[in-house]
């Protein structure tokens, strides 16, 4: 029987291999942290700023101006500091509801707090935000005393959206749309048309609440003294059980078309998998920094 050649440097790999091994088993000194702990935000508004629904999912944390990290709600986050140390948490939200979009919501205000931290212990927050005191609200759509959503781009009579009472989402209305094989697509954009949005890069973001058993898009239609300035849908929302929040943002379709005005665009088509498809909404609103 032949015996294996055993490399060279097999034995030199065993002995580095024991010497690792062996170094886990040490203990290593360093500063023991204290905790600081997050369940989730608070958000509170007022009532010309439509609704206080919020999806805040993440923290991003600071202490005494060090970056300590974004970090999923809830959390314990470890900082390595000990007496009065100043923390500092931005609201984070999911960027057109997308998982790898995380990044702080820049219409949300910070929390800062100061705390007397100790090493091996856990200090427990409940922060506060609401929207920067520059925040501008041009659209907000609750469905509570109007339905904006009534310019039929579809031609379509029996496609539209209604107010309804039987699903809601907060309050005693929401919106409706519903879909079946006769009348299987709908567009539909809001009116008045929304003026003056800034088109400079400046963040402005579009929030609202749904559930539905179909796919739709939401997007916008310019327009411009000469007439339409056409229509682009920005994100295509998957079916959602419960109901969620978006926060959609515009800031690159408006740098891109740079339009005096434009309106909500919401488009869908019936799933041949439905009887009937259904899309709810509420609490439409358009926020920006104010110019």
């Amino acid at each position: 029987m032949s015996v294996p050649v055993v490399p060279k440097y097999y034995n030199w790999l065993i002995a580095v291999s024991v010497l690792l091994l062996s170094l886990v088993g040490c203990e290593v000194d360093g500063p023991i942290p204290a905790y600081v702990h997050i369940d989730n935000f608070d958000l509170s508004t007022t009532t010309s700023q439509g609704t206080a629904s919020e999806r805040i999912t993440e923290g991003w944390f600071y202490a005494d101006g060090e970056f300590l990290g974004a970090y999923s709600l809830p959390a314990d986050v470890p900082v390595i500091a000990e007496g009065n140390t100043e923390i500092l948490v931005f609201p984070g939200i999911k960027v057109n509801g997308i998982v790898s979009t995380p990044d702080i919501y820049p219409l949300y205000d910070r929390y800062e707090i100061n705390l007397d931290l100790s090493p091996a212990t856990t200090d427990s927050i409940k922060p506060k935000t609401e929207y920067i005191k520059a925040s501008n609200f041009p659209f907000i759509e609750d469905f509570e005393t109007s339905n904006a959503f009534i310019d039929d781009l579809d031609g379509n009579p029996e496609t539209k959206v209604v107010v309804t009472e039987s699903v809601v989402f907060e309050g005693m209305h929401s919106a409706y749309i519903r879909l079946d094989s006769a009348n299987f697509y709908i567009e539909v954009a809001s009116l008045p048309v929304i003026e003056n949005l800034p088109t400079n890069n400046s963040p402005v973001f579009l929030e609202f609440n749904y559930k539905n058993n179909v796919e739709f898009g939401v997007g916008l239609v310019g327009v411009s003294p000469s007439g339409p300035g056409g229509k682009v849908i920005i994100l295509g929302l998957r079916e959602k059980e419960e109901w969620n929040k978006m926060y959609l943002e515009l800031t690159p379709s408006l740098f891109a078309s740079d339009l005096p005005a434009y309106q909500i665009l919401i488009t869908a088509i019936h799933s041949s998998n439905n009887e009937v498809s259904e899309i709810y909404l509420d609490n439409f609103k358009v926020v920006h920094v104010d110019q």
